[in-house]
């Protein structure tokens, strides 16, 4: 298949933001350190005006995921059941609310080389770096933080802890 009729899946999505976004432990292991940090960063990914997802879109084929208020701010089950098929799929490992990165998922990635090398796709990706190096605490205040998405936070249990701090 040729990088002009191929295109980047939801799975994709997600398999290349655990990769960029991973760090390594002290064994080497790849891993993204926060369950409540992914579904964030995919909500922000799709929301905020920060992140170029325009330079990406023609890349993908299915890229949003839908989010609803939750107990932790906004919350995506269909990002929840795409993690189960890819752990299902031995690409992930999740432990301690971490996602350990496999090689199977390296290889995956691998298929798709072509158009994550792609200048629209670095473009997007470097629109996510200052979100990577953020920790789950400050993802949650950011989110918290932006008036528009006040709709999302109202099932929040936690909204009191990250609200105008």
């Amino acid at each position: 298949m040729s990088t002009s009729t191929q295109r980047l899946t939801k799975k994709d999505l997600v398999r290349a933001i655990l990769w960029f976004g991973s760090e390594k432990d002290e064994e080497g292991r790849r891993f993204f350190d926060s369950k409540i940090k992914l579904q964030k960063l995919i909500f922000i990914l799709q929301n905020d005006e920060n992140v170029d997802l325009n330079s990406v879109r023609e890349l993908y084929s299915d890229v949003m995921f839908m989010f609803r208020p939750h107990k932790y701010g906004p919350y995506s089950r269909d990002l929840e059941l795409l993690l189960k098929e890819l752990e299902e799929a031995d690409e992930i490992e999740i432990e301690d609310q971490k996602y350990f990165l496999k090689p199977r998922l390296k290889e995956c990635l691998n298929q798709k080389y072509e158009l994550l090398k792609s200048e629209n796709f670095k473009t997007f990706l470097s629109s996510l770096v200052p979100f990577f190096s953020m920790s789950s605490t400050q993802i949650l205040r950011y989110v918290y933080s932006q008036p528009e998405y006040e709709g999302y936070l109202k099932a929040s249990l936690i909204a009191h802890k990250y609200k105008s701090e």
